[in-house]
């Protein structure tokens, strides 16, 4: 049949109809889908700040602890790891160092920088009036020195949980060192102020009045609570996070004795040695 098409000869398509319609200047299709891209990175939200985080599970787990929930308080500490410890050995320091520089200008600082002197001029030293600078200094080097002395603590922390045969990481160990000092920070910012009420170091003659007495002595059991608290959050905290297979309650009042002696060490050095001699006399 004449009408009949050959299966093989190809049919001829005609032009299609998107071929014919004219483009825009500068069309491009990946244009639009790099546009969509950043518009949904636009409206991703921000990542959140650790620091900030950090920030305010520290100020929960110093509530917790005061609402005698001290679970909830290591668990608080070890949900930001690195962060949590910092801040708070970090205003423990602030505080530690403010509270040694106020207490060695009262007169019972004095006996401490008695019993610590070596290399200095004791008459000048004991007695003598720091400079500003040296001030500035001296709180420095207090504030280092006890920084380092917690992150000592947190290494004891460790060495407990290896005898008991556990594994503890070094962020981990520092949580609960931050989370016991939570409750001292407070406390030697109150002894700070405190010091500023007794008898000040200007001459050897100075004595307690009789309204001073009872608040050198509310300090020494201020100070002596606020060590026994941080003290019990450290067991409980190193209980909790090692969980060891063995009770480790020997070798922990062994380190505890340790890390007071190593504390005691640490503030000699820092009297005899770094802490500079007064430039001027007290008068």
């Amino acid at each position: 049949m004449h009408g009949a098409t050959d299966a093989s000869t190809p049919l001829r398509q005609g032009p299609m109809m998107s071929d014919n319609l004219p483009q825009q200047p500068g069309y491009n299709g990946y244009d639009q889908q790099d546009q969509y891209q950043q518009n949904q990175q636009s409206q991703a939200p921000a990542a959140p700040n650790h620091f900030v985080l950090a920030f305010k599970g520290v100020c929960g787990a110093f509530l917790d602890i005061f609402k005698s929930n001290p679970t909830g308080a290591h668990d608080r500490m070890q949900q930001h790891p690195l962060w949590s410890w910092l801040i708070a050995c970090t205003l423990q320091s602030v505080v530690g160092s403010l509270f040694i520089m106020a207490f060695l200008n009262t007169y019972a600082g004095q006996i401490f920088r008695v019993l610590f002197v070596v290399t200095k001029d004791t008459a000048k030293y004991t007695s003598g009036a720091y400079t500003a600078d040296e001030r500035f200094l001296l709180f420095l080097i207090f504030l280092l020195l006890i920084f380092g002395v917690l992150v000592l603590r947190g290494v004891g922390l460790m060495r407990i949980a290896r005898i008991g045969k556990s594994q503890m990481g070094f962020n981990s160990a520092m949580d609960i060192v931050g989370t016991a000092v939570l409750p001292q920070i407070p406390a030697f910012l109150v002894l700070f102020f405190l010091s500023f009420l007794l008898p000040h170091a200007s001459t050897v003659t100075d004595t307690y009045a009789v309204w001073q007495r009872p608040i050198l002595v509310m300090m020494i059991v201020f100070a002596v609570f606020s060590v026994i608290v941080g003290e019990s959050l450290l067991y409980l905290g190193q209980a909790k996070v090692a969980n060891t297979e063995k009770s480790v309650f020997f070798m922990y009042v062994v380190l505890s004795t340790a890390f007071v002696l190593a504390g005691i060490l640490v503030l000699y050095f820092g009297f005899s040695v770094l802490a500079p001699n007064p430039s001027s006399s007290a008068h």
